[in-house]
C-alpha cells in the first residue's frame, strides 16, 4: 500500500469539537482579564501606599491641643514632638501619647491622625484633691496621689493635708476619703491629719474633726456621717460606722 493510501485524514469537525475550543478561548480572556485587574489593584495600592507615607499629599500641618487649662498647648504640643511636613502615616502617635503622659499635669492622654493634614492631641489634665505644704507653697495632689504641680496658695475648695508628699501610698487612702465624702461637707474640710493609714482625721473649717480612722469602709462612714452631723458636737467619730460616736 502506497504512503498517500496510509495517510491520516483530516479529524471531523464536530459540534462538541467547536464548543470546546469556544471553552478554551473564554478560559484565556478570563484569565488575561483576571490578571490585568489584579496587577491594577496593586498598582494601585502602590500608588496609594506611596501617597500615604512617602509623598507630601497627606503630611502634617498644624497640631490640635484640647483639654487644657493649667497646662500650655504650646506645651503639650513640644512635648508630643510632631514632626510637621512628614506624612501622617508615618507619624508614631503612640510614642507622641507617651511623651505628653510625661508632663506632671497630664492625668491621660489620646493622639491620633485627624486626616488629612492634622494630629490631635486630646489632654486630660490632674485636678487637685489635695494640697501639701512644702516651702515658700504646697504641692498639689491628685486622686491618684500624684503629686504633680508647686502653687503659691491653695485654689478654693481644696484641704490641706498634712502628710508626707512622698508618701504616696497614704496620699491615695487621704485623696479616696475626700472624694467619698457627701455633698454637703465640699468645701468645708480645711485640713486632712493623716499621722498614719489608720489615723485619718478631717478638721473642718469651722474647727470641728471628723476622725476617720483608715481608708476602708468609707463608703459607709460617708453614709453615717450625714445624720450623726445633725447633731451638735465638735468631735463626729466614724471610725467604726457601725457604731459612730460624738464628743
Amino acid at each position: 500500500m502506497s504512503p498517500q493510501a496510509t495517510a491520516s485524514r483530516p479529524r471531523p469537525v464536530t459540534d462538541a469539537t467547536v464548543q470546546l475550543e469556544l471553552r478554551r478561548r473564554r478560559t484565556r480572556r478570563m484569565l488575561r482579564t483576571r490578571v490585568a485587574v489584579a496587577a491594577g489593584v496593586v498598582g494601585l495600592l502602590a500608588a496609594a501606599g506611596w501617597l500615604l507615607t512617602f509623598s507630601g499629599v497627606f503630611a502634617a500641618q498644624r497640631v490640635v491641643v484640647s483639654g487644657t487649662e493649667t497646662l500650655s498647648s504650646n506645651d503639650v504640643s513640644a512635648a508630643a514632638g510632631v514632626a510637621i511636613g512628614d506624612p501622617l502615616a508615618r507619624q508614631d502617635v503612640d510614642a507622641m501619647a507617651e511623651r505628653v503622659a510625661a508632663l506632671r499635669g497630664v492625668e491621660s492622654v489620646q493622639v491620633t491622625r485627624d486626616w488629612p493634614h492634622a494630629v490631635r492631641i486630646a489632654v486630660v489634665e490632674r485636678r487637685p484633691v489635695l494640697a501639701v505644704r512644702e516651702s515658700g507653697g504646697f504641692n498639689l495632689i491628685d486622686r491618684f496621689g500624684v503629686a504633680y504641680r508647686s502653687v503659691g496658695s491653695v485654689p478654693g475648695g481644696v484641704a490641706v493635708a498634712e502628710v508626707n508628699s512622698a508618701d504616696r501610698p497614704l496620699l491615695m487612702q487621704v485623696s479616696n476619703v475626700i472624694q467619698t465624702l457627701p455633698d454637703f461637707l465640699d468645701g468645708k474640710v480645711a485640713t486632712v491629719q493623716a499621722g498614719s493609714a489608720d489615723s485619718i482625721v478631717l478638721v473642718l473649717t469651722n474647727a470641728d474633726q471628723i476622725i476617720w480612722g483608715s481608708a476602708e469602709q468609707s463608703d459607709l462612714k460617708a453614709k453615717a456621717i450625714v445624720p450623726l452631723m445633725k447633731h451638735k458636737a465638735s468631735v463626729y467619730d466614724v471610725s467604726a460606722p457601725a457604731n459612730p460616736a460624738l464628743r
